[in-house]
């Protein structure tokens, strides 16, 4: 059996993690973690497109893939089916869709002279693939027109999401807390018992002054009766 070389191991290792959307890694406190999962796209588009996915790349400050990503994911109709699952079972996608092969799509007519090989997330390809069978057109059209057409949000509307956000975690409190010790645990406990003693007292001498009010009444009902 012929040796793969290293090359060769790095691209069957990034094709099996693909089929997922998901992986486990290494956290650097020492804990398992999960990390979503990069697939290749290759796609040729107009110098327009090109252009204008690089210049929104450099505004926010971040890679063209994870800006084409984010326009995926954001622009694109959900192709999933219910929610994400637990551990790395990511997403459950329709068969007839990732999987079909005998599919007739629609290019764009004349081929982009501008070549985008980069790696956007699997939840993106794939949403992008179920998307491409769907509708009979191929990804590279599909591309192409959502990076042209993408609108992004307002300054204004962003803040607004901002506060939104905020006072979202306000509201639930989702900050992170650090765990109780073993003291404060102990102490919560004896406050609670301390607390319920209290409790049963106030209970038995609230029935205390109700029997004796309810004797007292009788004592009264006799004598008047006699």
């Amino acid at each position: 059996m012929k040796k793969l070389t290293k090359h060769q191991k790095h691209y069957r290792k990034k094709r099996k993690e693909s089929k997922r959307d998901f992986k486990k890694v290494l956290r650097e406190d020492g804990k398992t973690g999960v990390q979503v999962t990069k697939k290749q796209l290759c796609v040729r588009v107009n110098e327009e497109a090109f252009l204008r996915l690089q210049k929104e790349a450099e505004t926010r400050q971040t890679t063209k893939q994870d800006m084409l990503t984010w326009m995926i994911l954001k622009g694109l109709p959900a192709q999933s089916q219910g929610c994400r699952g637990m551990g790395t079972s990511g997403y459950s996608w329709p068969d007839h869709l990732l999987n079909s092969i005998d599919i007739s799509k629609k290019n764009k007519g004349s081929t982009g002279i501008k070549q985008l090989n980069l790696a956007i997330t699997s939840t993106a390809w794939k949403k992008l693939h179920c998307f491409s069978n769907a509708i009979g057109l191929s990804k590279a059209r599909i591309v192409q027109d959502i990076i042209l057409n993408y609108t992004f949000c307002s300054p204004k509307e962003l803040e607004k999401q901002k506060q939104y956000r905020k006072k979202s975690r306000e509201r639930y409190d989702f900050s992170p807390r650090i765990p109780p010790t073993q003291e404060e645990i102990k102490a919560f406990y004896q406050a609670l018992h301390k607390k319920m003693e209290e409790r049963e007292q106030r209970l038995d001498q609230m029935m205390e002054a109700i029997k004796a009010d309810y004797e007292g009444r009788l004592s009264e009902s006799e004598q008047d009766d006699s």
